[in-house]
């Protein structure tokens, strides 16, 4: 199981639990049990296997996953599109008698 924390409701930033979490997170000991920890979700143990920095990506290398992304999707709809126009062409009949 992995945890990782983003931000709390909408609106709010970080949960409470998270602004906890991550200040502890600087010198956690890894393979061990951490906690409890209170949220308003109740109460948390949290055992942490690996931690690795974040980072900023650059903006080349945005451009570059969102262009993948656009093209990926580009390609799905002209496959879904191909396929439905395949599905228009030919006429489905159920056999209600059929066994199998």
């Amino acid at each position: 199981m992995n945890l990782i924390i983003i931000s709390g409701p909408s609106g709010s930033g970080k949960s409470i639990l998270a602004k906890r979490i991550c200040k502890e997170f600087k010198d956690i000991e890894l393979n061990k049990w951490h906690g409890p920890y209170k949220s308003s979700f109740g109460h948390h143990i949290i055992f942490i296997s690996n931690y690795s920095e974040g980072y900023l990506p650059s903006i080349k290398t945005v451009l570059k996953q969102v262009e993948i992304d656009y093209i990926q999707t580009k390609r799905d709809q002209a496959v879904d599109k191909y396929l439905n126009n395949v599905k228009t062409e030919y006429k489905i009949y159920i056999n209600p008698d059929l066994q199998i």
